[in-house]
């Protein structure tokens, strides 16, 4: 916005911002690797995040089908013995 204003002619405290987004921009590489690095940085710590958190306190389908197999092969075992 302040490029626009700058560019019609409007002088004030500020005019010295005219055309810095697009130097920035144009001429910082590290500037495109921050404004793409960080979020998928930050989408992936949350992710992780909330998996680790999910894995120490939910079981997972498959560890739920081992309990059951595994109650059932005591059972088994117990039916046996007697």
């Amino acid at each position: 916005m302040y490029q626009i204003i700058g560019r019609s002619g409007a002088r004030g405290a500020f005019s010295v911002f005219v055309n810095e987004t697009e130097h920035f921009l144009e001429t910082r590489t590290m500037s495109w690797i921050l404004i793409v690095f960080v979020p998928l940085i930050c989408i992936l710590v949350f992710d992780v995040s909330a998996k680790v958190f999910s894995n120490l306190w939910y079981p997972t389908q498959s560890q739920i089908h081992l309990e059951i197999e595994s109650l059932q092969k005591t059972e088994e075992k117990r039916k046996k013995q007697e």
